[in-house]
């Protein structure tokens, strides 16, 4: 498991063959920000934790947990695993709850909308 946030994003970015400019472009903010990002020295929203998913075709949820997406059945086990990472990394606490609310909200629209199912990485 890679153990944070910043190390997850530098890790799917270099799977997308993307350098950290290309991505900072993409992302409409500086190479020094993103590099702050990766290195864990700055903090993202969720709304920025979604669109770098969104870039790099991943789940932001993996992003924020580094918990793999699971079926229904391992539900309890993801939900044990999101606990015990925000007792052992409580600087990640606030990113977490943040998008957990925000997905919740996207989720809840959805259902509004009549759209059954969801997913915030398209599947190729």
């Amino acid at each position: 498991m890679i153990k944070n946030l910043g190390e997850r994003i530098k890790h799917y970015r270099n799977m997308a063959n993307l350098t950290q400019e290309e991505l900072a472009k993409r992302l409409n903010l500086s190479h020094p920000t993103l590099n702050k990002y990766e290195k864990g020295h700055r903090i993202p929203d969720a709304e920025f934790i979604c669109r770098v998913a969104e870039i790099l075709n991943c789940d932001p949820g993996f992003l924020l947990t580094g918990i793999e997406k699971a079926d229904s059945n391992t539900h309890d086990e993801q939900l044990k695993e999101i606990v015990k990472f925000l007792l052992d990394y409580p600087e990640d606490k606030a990113i977490i709850l943040k998008l957990l609310k925000a997905r919740k909200e996207i989720r809840d629209t959805y259902k509004e909308l009549g759209i059954k199912s969801f997913s915030f990485a398209d599947k190729q």
